[in-house]
């Protein structure tokens, strides 16, 4: 491993992340001083202001790094990356071995990390709002484990608009790893990494607004600096990738991006799919929140993630669709769901108030089939292009006499669709 007992260099990473929809970052048994949620994010105290905030610790941050880089370097080649979860009796977790990046960088029982990310906390702007409720809420959160019964349990997380600032340093490190760092940071902005817990029901989606680099060194026995341009970075991280002997597209765990070597037949075809969708309100949206009139994300009213993906499974359980495929698309005791399904939020620009989504307004939102197959896949987008109520009944307000009265009723349109693709990828 790289030796840290000498300063060579540092490389100084810093930006902004801002939040596309409500992030969830558990605050543990120690929240009591600062929330009266029964599940509430975690906060640290501001002395200058005297008030708690939300911020992102930067072992959350780390993590997700860690694990979104070596999902891209395995996706290339696996013998040069291990993985930082997993079967700890397989000896691929936290290898040490020199030839894994994801150990050079990150750290591991031989040798100390080169990147250090400290904790995030909220940007300049969110900081002097006056209402604390503009970036923390609750919501309530509809849980049921394998599709049985389940219950209303209410979540506080972070609105949706909120922005927190980074800080990264990488000591003794080179153009190419600060490159590999920056590329796991954009995997946020193409919708393939999130932030905080509830993912695949729409929480932690992001991006990262702006970025600069900057190197420091000692030349003369005096420190030096310099901007570093982030695409010269870029670009030498994927010679890296390109230059890799290549993997095997047989195997579609989640810790790489399966079938990226693999041609696509259309664009929902066997591999990872991020798919941006067109929601239409046929009617008005509402649906009751633990103190609203309909859900909001913070910013203004929304149909939840969570909402959409139940809806899916309850359509999907009525088609009778075999469950060996339910399992696989909306999780199972042992692995999580391969379908993430983002909040649908209004984009317009004109004002709609918090009260309700009107009929014929524009929502967007996010997909995510994370290495899916493509029938897997037509069970879901069988469902677009429909008039569907997308809540139950009560939420709709259908009664005996009152059906065609109902309210929730929406059109999933597809605008656009990305595949990855290891060719692609490398070419961007």
């Amino acid at each position: 491993m790289d030796s840290l007992d000498r300063f060579s260099n540092r490389f100084l990473i810093e930006g902004e992340i801002e939040l596309k929809t409500p992030m969830r970052i558990g605050g543990g048994q120690n929240a009591a001083m600062y929330s009266l949620s029964p599940s509430p994010v975690i906060e640290c105290y501001d002395a200058g202001s005297g008030t708690f905030e939300p911020y992102i610790p930067g072992s959350s941050l780390k993590g997700v790094l860690r694990s979104t880089l070596e999902r891209l370097v395995r996706t290339f080649d696996v013998s040069q990356c291990c993985v930082c979860t997993g079967d700890r009796n397989e000896g691929a977790v936290l290898c040490g071995k020199e030839s894994c990046i994801s150990c050079r960088l990150f750290g591991s029982k031989n040798g100390g990390a080169k990147v250090r990310i400290r904790d995030s906390h909220l940007t300049e702007e969110c900081r002097t709002t006056k209402d604390r409720s503009a970036f923390l809420r609750e919501q309530p959160h509809f849980g049921s484990p394998g599709g049985g019964k389940g219950r209303m349990r209410p979540e506080e997380s972070v609105s949706a608009g909120t922005g927190f600032r980074f800080h990264i340093d990488l000591d003794n490190g080179t153009e190419e790893e600060v490159g590999l760092i920056l590329l796991s940071l954009r995997e946020f902005n193409n919708n393939r990494a999130h932030l905080g817990g509830g993912s695949t029901r729409g929480h932690g989606f992001c991006r990262v607004k702006r970025y600069s680099v900057k190197k420091l060194w000692l030349k003369d026995g005096a420190l030096s600096n310099e901007k570093v341009s982030g695409k010269d970075c870029m670009s030498a991280a994927k010679r890296y990738l390109a230059g890799l002997n290549g993997s095997s597209d047989n195997e579609r765990g989640f810790d790489r991006y399966w079938r990226a070597f693999s041609g696509p037949v259309d664009r929902f075809d066997d591999g990872h799919v991020v798919a941006m969708l067109k929601v239409t309100c046929l009617t008005e949206f509402s649906m009751k929140g633990l103190d609203e009139t309909t859900v909001t994300n913070g910013l203004g009213p929304v149909i939840p993630g969570s909402t959409i993906k139940g809806f899916l499974r309850h359509k999907l359980e009525e088609r009778e669709t075999d469950r060996t495929s339910m399992n696989s698309i909306f999780g199972g005791k042992d692995h999580r769901g391969r379908l993430i399904v983002s909040d649908a939020w209004y984009d317009g620009k004109k004002e709609i108030g918090k009260e309700k989504i009107p009929r014929n307004s524009e929502l967007r939102m996010f997909m995510v089939f994370d290495n899916m197959t493509k029938d897997e896949m037509d069970y879901v987008t069988d469902l677009f292009d429909l008039e569907v109520q997308i809540t139950g009944n009560t939420s709709a307000g259908v009664t005996r006499n009152s059906h065609d009265n109902a309210k929730n009723k929406v059109k999933m349109h597809v605008e656009d669709v990305k595949r990855f693709s290891a060719r692609e990828y490398l070419a961007e």
